[in-house]
């Protein structure tokens, strides 16, 4: 739900702050990918290489703003909305599905099927979204990877 916060809609906060505010990015997005073992938290940006540290810097702002709480109600529940569509979508195509199912049995224990793992989404509250992101913004080391024309740089 805290990525879907950040990064599912246009109208989503980091979309807002650094596409539409900012002029500093075209698109970012995030990706997770996790079990009950370990997981990686992805954000990708289209920007320009003197962009990076800005939109970076933005991401952990926002995110020590969700961990204070100053995430609104209305918010949480547009997004799992979201998340619910992007299912029902996603669920057209009967090797998406097969592959989720398959995954689910293979990653987590404690979920049993997309239905379960859809309930335990829309059972997430606003005091657990807060604690990820607070967790989430004092572990997040960030390599920043910007490919263009002239190569490849990095950046932290």
């Amino acid at each position: 739900v805290l990525l879907g916060l950040l990064t599912y809609s246009t109208h989503s906060i980091l979309n807002h702050k650094m596409r539409e505010e900012g002029n500093l990015v075209y698109n970012v997005s995030a990706s997770i990918n996790s079990n009950e073992l370990f997981g990686s938290f992805y954000f990708i940006l289209n920007t320009q290489p003197h962009n990076i540290q800005k939109s970076l810097d933005i991401i952990k702002e926002e995110l020590l703003k969700i961990s204070s709480g100053s995430i609104e109600d209305g918010d949480i529940e547009r997004t799992k909305k979201i998340i619910q569509a992007r299912e029902v979508f996603a669920n057209q195509q009967i090797h998406a599905e097969a592959f989720k199912e398959a995954d689910i049995e293979i990653s987590f224990k404690t979920i049993k099927n997309s239905e379960d793992w859809m309930n335990s989404m829309m059972r997430v509250s606003k005091d657990e979204i807060a604690e990820t992101a607070e967790w989430l913004h004092n572990n997040l080391n960030i390599l920043a990877v910007c490919s263009n024309e002239e190569g490849v740089t990095y950046g932290c």
